[in-house]
């Protein structure tokens, strides 16, 4: 889908990100956003959203946190910064 590129996925990563109270991976973010049916529609969306996390993250406006899933693996999750949920609520 066309609308699913550019600053409107940034902007669909950050809502979803809003909304979870819990850090997201960038497959959880893929798969809150759209669910597509074949692995190569699956993995090309996925690697549209990793490249608007790190555009997020770089702004600072996402925190990357490194959770260890094994004693040798590792997955990164992605939550707002605290301050700014605050900002925003008052």
């Amino acid at each position: 889908m066309h609308e699913l590129y550019g600053t409107y996925l940034i902007h669909l990563v950050e809502k979803t990100l809003r909304d979870s109270e819990l850090p997201l991976s960038a497959r959880e973010v893929a798969q809150h956003i759209r669910k597509y049916p074949t692995y190569r529609e699956r993995n090309n969306f996925l690697i549209r959203v990793r490249r608007a996390l790190n555009l997020l993250t770089e702004d600072g406006h996402l925190l990357k946190e490194k959770h260890r899933i094994h004693h040798n693996l590792v997955c990164f999750k992605y939550k707002f910064i605290q301050h700014e949920q605050k900002s925003e609520i008052s």
